[in-house]
């Protein structure tokens, strides 16, 4: 304890930096996956999101969830907010992988004043 009383003016600002680079490097890990591109690929290019937020339709830098894989198999659960000139949504994802292949149970947007649409495509499930 005296340790840390005699330390704790670089101690708690370093503790704080390592925080933000974990939370940062965690966030940037999920944005590189599979499952995240495509979830973000089929929101950019859904007719029914670019008319109610307009086109581009950028992401937010922050994501939300859990992702668990291997090479054939794995599962996601995804939350994410875009921004379109004329409004913005929250994305929400959840799918799993099964030999190769992302399956959608989960895959909609919720648009500020607009309520959900669901994004999900046939042959997703």
């Amino acid at each position: 304890m005296n340790w840390l009383k005699n330390n704790w003016k670089w101690f708690v600002p370093c503790l704080v930096v390592l925080i933000i680079f974990l939370f940062l490097g965690f966030t940037l890990l999920i944005k590189s996956t599979e499952a995240y591109k495509i979830t973000l690929n089929r929101a950019q290019s859904n007719s029914a999101l670019i008319e109610k937020i307009g086109q581009p339709i950028d992401p937010g830098f922050f994501v939300i969830g859990s992702v668990r894989w291997t090479v054939d198999s794995g599962w996601t659960s995804l939350s994410f907010s875009v921004e379109g000139p004329h409004g913005t949504a929250s994305i929400h994802s959840v799918a799993k992988k099964l030999n190769g292949t992302w399956f959608f149970d989960v895959l909609e947007a919720n648009i500020v004043n607009h309520g959900k649409l669901n994004l999900l495509q046939e042959g997703d499930r």
